[in-house]
């Protein structure tokens, strides 16, 4: 998934204020259209009419060539300054690979901490000559209704590292598709990459925890002011790293 980029003035620039609701729209539709095809802001002469809800394009688009917002080209258009705003179709494939890469990690310290876990549960059993292998985890007791004991594998961790927790119910939920789709070590890693960034932030802006998990955002690229530490990422102060 990728995103347009609008800075906050958007609505009220100088060339934007004075469109009309169809030009505007028009406007909104074509940048966010050439993101999620990564055309790096060109529109096709072909595919005008499935960038614009518009039912007559014509009369906006030549709003938006008046107002040099889009400039004619011999194939089709292209969105002025937005590779100012937003990636290039370069620079989202390499954060593509990069979020791949952070997968592929988090994937293997998974393995290898089940492998050690494996191997410290057989010397155990090798040591008190007991054939049976211990259990990795205490035997749990019945429970109420509202013991966490009910609650998915790993989402207790997942809660603890969100930022925000809100929402139980929906996230268990979200949570389940989740893994499904990826390693939970992936997910929690992303989590507190997540929480990291939003330290400071008003809470009101912070994610759902239902909405993150729902839009697979484990794949989102860590911020540029965040670095990894082991499998985490974690903010710096003053442009230098406490590691």
């Amino acid at each position: 998934m990728t995103w347009a980029r609008f800075e906050d003035r958007f609505p009220w620039h100088r060339k934007i204020r004075p469109l009309s609701d169809a030009a505007f729209r028009l406007h909104v539709s074509g940048i966010c259209w050439a993101t999620e095809h990564l055309t790096d802001g060109f529109i096709p002469r072909g595919d005008l009419e499935i960038v614009s809800d518009v039912r007559k394009p014509g009369r906006p688009l030549a709003e938006l060539i008046e107002r040099s917002l889009w400039v004619e080209l011999r194939d089709g258009w292209e969105i002025n300054d937005y590779l100012t705003y937003n990636q290039s179709a370069e620079q989202v494939t390499a954060s593509r690979e990069a979020a791949a890469e952070r997968q592929r990690r988090a994937r293997e310290a998974s393995a290898r901490r089940r492998e050690s876990q494996g191997e410290s549960r057989r010397d155990f059993a090798e040591s008190s000559g007991d054939e049976a292998v211990p259990p990795s985890r205490p035997v749990p007791t019945p429970a109420s209704k509202t013991s966490s004991s009910s609650l998915p594998e790993r989402f207790d961790e997942f809660w603890q590292a969100y930022p925000r927790r809100v929402g139980k119910g929906q996230a268990v939920k979200a949570w389940k598709t989740a893994v499904r789709k990826t390693d939970a070590d992936v997910i929690i890693t992303a989590a507190v990459s997540y929480a990291a960034a939003q330290q400071g932030k008003d809470p009101q802006y912070v994610a759902h925890p239902a909405t993150w998990l729902n839009g697979e955002r484990w794949l989102d690229e860590a911020p540029s002011h965040l670095r990894v530490v082991g499998d985490a990422w974690y903010p710096g102060k003053g442009g230098s790293w406490d590691v």
